[in-house]
């Protein structure tokens, strides 16, 4: 990636992959549960690091091997941007982020401002869902006024202590601005980098620090925010370290699983399984708890490596590695083929799938599909179907009158 090649789906699966193997580069995990206790990483665990990136690797150098399709993406954000038109998809789209992130406040409120990690219902998990998918649409239309609002209401989630959402747009946004068929080299794009990097720090030290915060102790926020040791300690405690400890003690220990596994994946396309007498709550992130981490009294994170290996050993691992490395590929026709307007849903689902499968494994990364591509084929496609208005004009005096008078073709109306 430090060489000159497009920046696709491919780039976010490699430097998700580095940044979950962050303990590699240390040589030492921690201990769930327990603050400051390392172990370190299994000789083994080594080989699934390898072979997860250079998987990633070899099928990334046989896509860009192939002939780069003539005209570009279709519908280009070129094409995108002449319109002064405000989609009907895009009217739903945004009205319905606005009421799913007024009833997550209201419903909310006081899980919101209470100390500790919030619980939340099916209100949150709404809003989760389709303000990122807002956020991304509206970076896609170059509307930033609304980008911006949208973003807003990401950092009130971020505030009350949830990062998800906030990652699933942002990772979306950039991949929607920045995606290109033409060689470029990924690291040298420094505003990109760099603004990264300060919403990554941002993100790590709120978690260690917003129990404390939200508890009005604000002495302690800045006695932590001052000490070089706080810093060194939060190094030791950031999700990969505590993620890839399942991979580790799972080799260790020779773990294996023979639970409703593959069950609890076809209930993940079942939209609310609980509610129609599907048990999911035997899965194997509690048989991780259980087993290896009896000791801790939360839910510890997933790890997709570590489920491959215990059902399947390392021919599973490796066809999880395989078809991984090889989702990007699929990924990039699809949204390289798609309408605009289903660009933004393609991006966030994508980001959840590529990056947050490291932590979540594949049970829970199912449900999330399922929301994002359920709820954003109603409010983008279904619902303005069924409304009389589906276009909204706005002024754009700054447009070159040329541009405003080109007519929008029915794909660009639908997003197809």
């Amino acid at each position: 990636m430090v060489k000159k090649r497009p920046f696709d789906f491919f780039t976010i699966a490699f430097f998700s992959s580095v940044l979950y193997f962050t303990p590699a580069f240390f040589g030492f995990v921690t201990v769930p549960g327990f603050i400051g206790m390392v172990r370190p990483i299994e000789p083994l665990a080594y080989l699934a690091y390898f072979l997860v990136i250079a998987l990633i690797l070899l099928v990334t150098l046989l896509h860009d091997l192939k002939p780069a399709s003539v005209g570009g993406i279709r519908d280009s954000n070129v094409l995108v941007e002449r319109h002064s038109t405000m989609l009907g998809g895009e009217v739903t789209l945004y009205a319905l982020a606005t009421i799913a992130f007024v009833g997550f406040v209201v419903l909310g409120w006081s899980e919101i401002v209470a100390p500790g990690k919030p619980s939340y219902g099916r209100e949150h998990a709404i809003f989760a869902t389709l303000v990122p998918i807002a956020f991304a649409c509206a970076v896609m239309m170059r509307r930033y006024r609304l980008a911006c609002m949208f973003l807003m209401f990401l950092a009130v989630d971020v505030l009350a202590g949830n990062r998800e959402a906030m990652v699933f747009a942002v990772g979306a946004g950039v991949i929607i601005r920045y995606f290109t068929e033409r060689p470029v080299r990924a690291l040298n794009n420094r505003k990109v980098i760099l603004s990264g990097l300060a919403l990554l720090f941002v993100l790590i030290v709120y978690k260690e620090i917003y129990y404390a915060f939200k508890s009005g102790n604000y002495e302690l926020v800045a006695e932590r925010l001052g000490s070089l040791d706080w810093y060194r300690m939060i190094v030791m405690r950031i999700e990969p370290f505590t993620t890839q400890a399942i991979l580790t003690d799972s080799i260790r220990t020779d773990l294996s699983y023979s639970g409703p596994y593959f069950e609890n994946l076809l209930y993940g396309l079942v939209p609310m399984a609980q509610v129609f007498g599907f048990d999911t709550r035997n899965n194997i992130g509690f048989f991780f708890d259980q087993v290896l981490y009896p000791h801790v009294d939360f839910g510890v994170a997933r790890n997709i490596w570590a489920e491959g290996y215990v059902i399947g050993g390392w021919p599973l691992m490796s066809f999880y590695a395989l078809l991984y490395a090889l989702s990007p590929w699929a990924i990039n026709s699809l949204y390289r083929n798609a309408g605009f307007l289903l660009r933004p849903i393609i991006a966030v689902s994508a980001v959840a799938f590529l990056f947050f499968i490291h932590r979540t494994g594949l049970e829970y990364n199912f449900t999330l599909q399922m929301r994002f591509w359920g709820m954003g084929l109603f409010a983008l496609v279904l619902l303005p179907f069924l409304l009389p208005s589906r276009t909204i004009m706005l002024p754009e005096p700054h447009r070159a009158a040329r541009s405003r008078q080109e007519p929008m073709s029915g794909s660009h109306l639908h997003g197809t």
